[in-house]
């Protein structure tokens, strides 16, 4: 009777060590999944980020094409500041487009940039700033480019540039004044992206 019940006793110890043995099998197979879903949502998170950051990169070419499509349209405007459409006849020299502070969108706002109105997708935001690229305002003629200190272009093609002259030969020459254009888009998550675009015309 003693040798029965010491195996019945021994069985009995080790279902328990099983059962220990699983629990502890359990545990770990818990924390490892809830560690897989943290990191799948991580990377859904970054996933979601990158395509806002990349749409938003999409969007600076519409800027561009806004402010470009601005100076096309109003040459005549071109020779003093223009607050509305975010136009400066210089290049506003101590203007540094690099904030101290890494916060674009507030640095935009004291600079009247312009609001693109159309065309961009519900959640984004999209602005420019268009510099002349001369020390001063002012309309100047083709000899005062130079004189004036901006940056042009000089060109034997004149595809309708801003300024012509002719020489002894009859050769035509364009003069183009240089427009920096800077466009801040801001979008979801505080996706921002930031680009500059020099134009002549």
């Amino acid at each position: 009777m003693t040798l029965i019940y010491t195996g019945r006793l021994a069985a009995t110890r080790q279902r328990g060590v099983v059962m220990v043995l699983t629990l502890i099998i359990l545990v770990i197979m818990t924390l490892g999944s809830i560690a897989l879903l943290r990191s799948l949502d991580s990377t859904n998170f970054i996933a979601g980020n990158l395509a806002f950051r990349q749409s938003a990169v999409h969007l600076v070419e519409v800027g561009i094409e806004q402010a470009t499509n601005w100076l096309e349209n109003n040459p005549a405007a071109r020779a003093v500041d223009n607050q509305a459409n975010g136009y400066k006849a210089s290049w506003a020299q101590g203007l540094d487009l690099r904030p101290p502070n890494g916060r674009w969108a507030e640095y935009f706002d004291g600079l009247q940039a312009r609001q693109v109105p159309n065309g961009i997708p519900q959640g984004y935001g999209v602005r420019y700033l268009i510099q002349r690229l001369c020390p001063n305002q002012g309309g100047f003629s083709t000899s005062e480019y130079m004189s004036e200190g901006c940056i042009y272009t000089k060109s034997t093609h004149c595809p309708g540039g801003s300024k012509t002259t002719g020489t002894g030969s009859g050769v035509q020459y364009c003069y183009a004044a240089h427009y920096r254009i800077t466009v801040l888009v801001t979008g979801p998550r505080n996706s921002i992206a930031v680009a500059q675009s020099v134009v002549a015309l």
